[in-house]
């Protein structure tokens, strides 16, 4: 009869054991998760503030530039940046929190 005990009491203690070592995985993947998720934070953060500013030139309108007359290659369009605007609190939220 002690042998029945002994085997009810190894198995509560395997069962312990297992999960103690869930709990630790848990916790560690999500500290890791936590983690993951401020550096994407952080480097989405700096990406956003190293844009360069747009030139004085470009027109914001049509992204074209004014000069007339004069062509260039394809069909007499010209290249120009992409105009950029900062019109905002430039935080970057997500979901609803």
């Amino acid at each position: 009869m002690d042998t029945g005990r002994e085997n009810i009491r190894a198995a509560a203690a395997a069962r312990n054991r297992g999960q103690a070592r869930l709990r630790t995985v848990t916790a560690a993947i999500g500290a890791a998760s936590v983690l993951a998720g401020g550096g994407i934070a952080v480097g989405l953060a700096t990406a956003a503030s190293a844009q360069p500013a747009a030139s004085s030139a470009t027109s914001h309108g049509t992204g074209q530039q004014s000069s007339a007359g004069s062509s260039s290659g394809s069909g007499g369009l010209q290249s120009a940046a992409a105009p950029s605007s900062s019109s905002g609190s430039g935080q970057v939220t997500s979901g609803g929190s």
